[in-house]
């Protein structure tokens, strides 16, 4: 499985851009892929990393969560974890932050026709979506406020993880979605469920979303990184910084792994639900952990490249 979710990673030469947003894998999946960066960060890297985050403007809410929720997982990582997922805590008017939201920076979509066989994709106009927020953040980490870099990896790491969540590169525009201007918005139209019998319907989004953790319980993103990493270390990513090709590599793990080339049944409403084949969600936990993998290796090449001395 791996290396057929990597060949389609690393082998995608057609041009695709962009269109309507889906939201992000859950804040526990945040977390466990900041969980796992910092496994394969060095320690010059990690150092630095934590001189940064220290100036963080919410450090002083990360370290009273610390104290309540991070027994037994390392405390620098932990604050990398609550960096990762800071993009989404922010959306909460309740949260203490008063600065730029930035809603638009988390998605960017492409079009999946499979009636028309027509995958040709666009790009929103500039500064409203996820490419232009991966630009503000490495503009951002050339400040010289460390507050400005502290914030810059929040957005650089977050999403970059949004990136790598299939249903943040596809939307489908077949069968009840074929005249929505919006498509199936990521998935979060079409309605699924994981068994015939089950009462409950999901949104195929949320059911992406939730693949890695469903809960916000720090411990377990912190043990479930671990366990990924040591699946996955040793296997070879292309971690050169390339934002467009990580979204055609989404693109068409959405096409062929999330909507099987057009054989998994639209369903608009929870009453049509469409019940998951046998073996889908076998293969969607896998790719999930891959996409976390590679997003993490991707997000580590980023942090040591960027936190080099001469970069300071």
């Amino acid at each position: 499985m791996y290396q057929r979710i990597l060949k389609i990673t690393v082998g995608i030469f057609l041009f695709f851009h962009t269109s309507f947003h889906a939201a992000a894998w859950s804040m526990q999946g945040h977390m466990v892929i900041a969980s796992i960066s910092w496994q394969a960060l060095n320690e010059n890297s990690r150092a630095r990393l934590s001189i940064i985050l220290a100036e963080h403007p919410n450090r002083k809410t990360w370290e009273q969560w610390y104290q309540k929720y991070g027994d037994g997982i390392n405390e620098q990582a932990f604050y990398l974890m609550c960096a990762s997922k800071w993009p989404d805590d922010i959306k909460s008017n309740s949260f203490p932050y008063e600065g730029p939201k930035n809603g638009f920076w988390h998605y960017t979509n492409g079009r999946v026709d499979f009636e028309d066989q027509h995958d040709a994709c666009y790009r929103p106009a500039k500064g409203k979506d996820i490419f232009n927020g991966l630009e503000h953040a490495q503009n951002h980490m050339k400040k010289s406020e460390l507050a400005e870099k502290a914030i810059a990896i929040c957005w650089m790491s977050h999403l970059l993880q949004d990136l790598h969540q299939p249903l943040h590169a596809a939307s489908l525009y077949s069968g009840p979605y074929k005249n929505n201007s919006s498509g199936d918005k990521g998935g979060n139209d079409f309605f699924i469920k994981t068994k015939a019998e089950n009462k409950t319907a999901y949104r195929l989004h949320s059911y992406w979303d939730q693949l890695l953790g469903r809960s916000q319980n720090q411990k377990k993103a912190w043990q479930k990184g671990l366990s990924i990493y040591s699946k996955f270390k040793g296997q070879k990513v292309n971690t050169e910084y390339l934002p467009g090709q990580w979204q055609k590599e989404s693109f068409q793990l959405a096409k062929e792994e999330v909507y099987l080339s057009g054989k998994l049944k639209p369903a608009a409403s929870k009453e049509k639900a469409t019940v998951l084949p046998k073996d889908y969600s076998k293969n969607a936990k896998q790719i999930a952990e891959v996409q976390a993998y590679t997003a993490a290796m991707r997000l580590v090449q980023w942090i040591e490249q960027s936190l080099e001395p001469t970069s300071l």
